[in-house]
């Protein structure tokens, strides 16, 4: 398996409400996640290793320096953000599942945090759709964008922005 990744745990600091403090390996994982999950379905194939070899090979330039930067990266770290949430929220250790706090601080309820996740997914929808519109747009730059036996993803995704729960 490929270990190189779009986005990294700076930029989801950086980028993000997450905090500083958060040590990198409760992140890490969910970045391979988040960019498996959602974003090689919207490259496709053929598009995405292309991109993670020029990223590899330090060859990424122009267009595609641009679609990384400006597009897939900011997608990449709100998809990796909703996918760690209930893990940063939650930790799994010899004592079972267990929420963590201080004396500082309070736990949301469930539909504090649903309200939360609700928003880092908006956040992520909006990030896709600039996205595939961006490919869309440029996609005589891209001759790799849909070609091969996956079809991206080039229908853009709807969310509400409300929580039903």
């Amino acid at each position: 398996m490929n270990d190189i990744t779009y986005a990294t745990v700076d930029y989801i600091k950086q980028y993000t409400p997450v905090s500083k403090n958060l040590s990198p390996e409760v992140l890490e994982p969910f970045i391979k996640m988040g960019e498996t999950f959602h974003i090689r379905p919207v490259l496709g194939e053929n598009l995405d290793d292309s991109l993670i070899e020029m990223i590899e090979d330090d060859t990424l330039t122009g267009a595609s320096y641009t679609l990384v930067t400006e597009y897939i990266i900011p997608t990449s770290i709100w998809y990796t953000y909703y996918e760690a949430l209930p893990f940063i929220w939650t930790r799994s250790n010899a004592k079972g599942l267990t929420k963590g706090f201080s004396d500082t601080t309070a736990a949301l309820d469930k539909k504090e945090y649903e309200m939360v996740k609700q928003e880092l997914w908006d956040k992520a929808i909006q990030y896709k759709n600039r996205l595939i519109d961006y490919l869309v747009d440029n996609s005589a730059n891209f001759p790799l964008y849909g070609s091969g036996e996956d079809c991206p993803q080039k229908h853009k995704s709807n969310s509400t922005g409300i929580y039903l729960g």
